[in-house]
């Protein structure tokens, strides 16, 4: 990154870049305008995922179709974590009270500023931490598809019994 562009070689933020993060900082604090930021960003973030995955592979001698193997799989992860995401703020967003949107929305400011310092100073640990999630997912979604399963076959199984009353 250029000296000039690069905020840590400055040493502070430019009046933009305060203002952004200002408004980034507020905007999932408001119910309304995080659930439409939320929106907005279903169409900004996967795109931009599949992109630079795209990229990434540019200059690099790789067969065209590991090129789109990439953007896809990259624009995959971003709609699933960011369906993820979205999904559980819009939870949360239905809440009365403030207080639950604040937390939540200062715990995912940490924890992104973590995962980011991770990411830069201790990869190794970045991508142990990023398959620790990918697998507490997937033992979410087995967990889950058998709660469904379960339910169903409950609801099925007691619908008989109903109708010979």
């Amino acid at each position: 990154m250029p000296h000039a562009a690069d905020p840590a070689a400055r040493g502070c933020l430019s009046p933009k870049e305060r203002r952004a993060l200002i408004e980034k900082g507020t905007a999932d604090k408001i119910p309304i305008v995080d659930s439409v930021w939320d929106l907005v960003h279903t169409f900004i973030r996967v795109p931009a995922a599949a992109l630079l995955a795209w990229a990434a592979f540019a200059g690099i001698d790789v067969p065209e179709h590991w090129r789109v193997v990439a953007a896809l799989v990259c624009g995959g992860v971003a709609l699933s974590a960011h369906g993820l995401k979205s999904s559980t703020r819009a939870v949360i967003n239905t809440s009365p009270e403030p207080v639950t949107n604040w937390l939540a929305s200062l715990a995912e400011d940490g924890l992104t500023a973590f995962l980011l310092f991770l990411a830069v100073k201790h990869p190794v640990a970045a991508a142990c931490v990023a398959a620790g999630v990918v697998l507490l997912a997937l033992l979410l979604v087995a967990w889950m598809t058998r709660t469904l399963r379960r339910f169903l076959a409950n609801r099925r199984a007691a619908r008989p019994a109903a109708a010979g009353i």
